[in-house]
């Protein structure tokens, strides 16, 4: 029983930085504060977990992950998130960039529409709303509708609408007739008489969709993988945390305080996002079935040339297999 206990000591001491010794900062890209795909992370630095895994998360709002790239590129992050479509794209221009671990590992996205669009193919000469004009929840937004035979540019326009909120106000002004959402802002828009029309999980194309990378540059993670390892596996109690029932009442207070939304979305979110779909992977994992899967769609949508490329040159899957084993 003594060695038991010793070896739980060593355990413990090992994943706690040293005393006075001052917690690595990481500059951690975010394209904004609102969606609920940094959930883990609100929770993980609400909880204190990054603290106890001696790092420091210092957060930088980037606006869009071809922001977010650019600044990991240039320097001035350490890591940041990524939509992995974006991450792809990036990474063609800058090998050196890895994809190491998952934060969004199933697509929660909605196709929100005004009422007066009975079905998809109602979209034809509309203008939809989106971040960008391909990336992102654009691409998701492409993504649905070519699955209905609609194409961009062809049969609509898409038009940059700024953040979730912002195009969920659009919509609401009719200046868009159709965008790609997520809770809470679909259950803001229904209460406002917009209607979902369908779920990207409904999608044949788009089950088992990964959405949110988190990536580095390779020298980074080669001179700092323990730092990035404590991150991680911050990040990933977080989500095992996240999953546990008994722990819903508080997951739910910390979105809402992030997202400054009311508890009643916010709950909703976590209904949809973490009961239903199961977004966030336990393990952070990136799985490679499903990187393939964003490929092909990329291909199907125009945004890349066949064939499918190497999941070698794009993601390190070691970095997330030690997380996991913590």
């Amino acid at each position: 029983m003594t060695r038991v206990w010793i070896a739980l000591l060593a355990a413990a001491l090992a994943a706690a930085p040293a005393a006075g010794q001052p917690a690595k900062t990481i500059s951690f890209g975010i394209v904004s504060a609102n969606p609920p795909n940094y959930w883990a992370i609100f929770v993980a630095r609400d909880r204190g977990l990054y603290d106890r895994h001696g790092v420091t998360l210092d957060l930088v709002f980037t606006g869009s992950s071809a922001a977010a790239t650019q600044a990991l590129t240039g320097g001035s992050l350490h890591m940041t998130v990524s939509a992995t479509d974006a991450a792809f794209i990036a990474q063609q221009k800058v090998p050196e960039m890895r994809q190491i671990y998952s934060l969004v590992g199933r697509l929660p996205y909605s196709l929100m529409v005004t009422p007066d669009i009975k079905r998809v193919e109602d979209l034809r000469g509309r203008v939809a709303g989106a971040t960008t004009p391909k990336t992102g929840d654009a691409y998701i937004l492409r993504s649905m509708l070519d699955a209905h035979g609609l194409k961009d540019g062809r049969d609509y326009s898409v038009i940059v609408a700024g953040t979730p909120p912002a195009r969920a106000e659009a919509m609401r002004r009719g200046t868009i007739q159709a965008t790609a959402l997520v809770e809470p802002q679909v259950s803001f828009l229904e209460d406002r008489g917009m209607v979902e029309l369908l779920r990207a999980d409904t999608v044949p194309r788009l089950k088992d969709h990964p959405f949110i990378s988190v990536l580095a540059m390779r020298s980074w993670i080669r001179a700092n993988e323990d730092t990035a390892l404590r991150s991680g596996r911050a990040a990933a109690e977080a989500t095992e945390w996240l999953h546990d029932p008994r722990n819903r009442a508080e997951a739910v207070q910390i979105l809402a305080r992030n997202l400054k939304v009311e508890e009643k979305y916010a709950d909703t979110t976590y209904r949809v996002w973490v009961q239903e779909i199961q977004t966030h992977p336990r393990d952070l994992r990136l799985p490679p079935d499903g990187l393939r899967r964003v490929l092909e769609n990329m291909i199907a949508l125009g945004d890349l040339k066949p064939p499918v490329p190497d999941l070698a040159a794009y993601a390190d899957f070691g970095l997330a297999d030690k997380i996991a084993r913590k």
